[in-house]
């Protein structure tokens, strides 16, 4: 199991510029010489406003200003999310084995490694050498949680109507993937979530033989 702490993203120039760069690229933040503003009014959260933004883009339900921006979550979802990988040495090459990475002519290694540095950024996980680690950290998720309009809800309905409105959650199988169960596992065995099995409840169970189909969170401050 992975390590964790509260804090596993931080912060230096190059991850905000990047940040900032695709905030720029998306129209959340808008750039005034040697200023920027912010574009938008939200309760959220910066790094859930982002990754809502990347979602968005991947989807298309917003126009994109640069052909490489829905790649954001593309390569999150494919590589590492679908297959249920926490790791991934090389991620240059396996980035540019996608359909979506091929159609625009393939990412360079710069590009690339914007991504692994802007996903640190957000706590989806770290820059591991050549490669990257994904596991959300429990600071994200406690964020989202925090966020979460219940209390307490199926797994299932916080999985497929809000979590995924920021992060892939689901692997080919149809399970939840590891870089999502661990960091949940690690918030209830701190207390801050309680996750458990109801007999004859009709929500989908996930966490492997421990069957777990409810989520309940202390709701306090992220």
């Amino acid at each position: 199991m992975p390590a964790h702490s509260d804090r596993e993203h931080p912060a230096s120039t190059q991850n905000i510029d990047d940040a900032l760069a695709f905030l720029v690229a998306t129209g959340l933040v808008y750039e005034n010489g040697n200023f920027f503003g912010i574009s938008f009014a939200s309760n959220l959260s910066l790094d859930l406003l982002i990754l809502r933004q990347m979602n968005r883009l991947a989807k298309r339900e917003i126009e994109a200003k640069h052909q490489l921006d829905p790649l954001y979550i593309a390569i999150l979802d494919e590589v590492f999310i679908r297959p249920n990988r926490l790791f991934v040495d090389r991620i240059h090459i396996e980035v540019n084995k996608l359909r979506q990475a091929k159609a625009v002519g393939g990412l360079s290694q710069e590009k690339v490694q914007a991504w692994k540095r802007v996903m640190a950024f957000l706590g989806v996980g770290k820059r591991v050498g050549s490669g990257f680690q994904c596991v959300y950290t429990p600071a994200l998720l406690r964020t989202v949680l925090h966020n979460w309009p219940e209390k307490s809800a199926s797994l299932q309905s916080f999985f497929e109507t809000y979590l995924t409105e920021f992060l892939p959650f689901e692997t080919e199988s149809k399970s939840v993937a590891q870089a999502v169960s661990e960091p949940l596992r690690y918030l209830a065995m701190r207390g801050e979530i309680t996750l458990e099995s109801r007999q004859d409840s009709p929500s989908k169970a996930y966490f492997g033989d421990q069957r777990f189909q409810y989520i309940t969170h202390s709701g306090g401050m992220a």
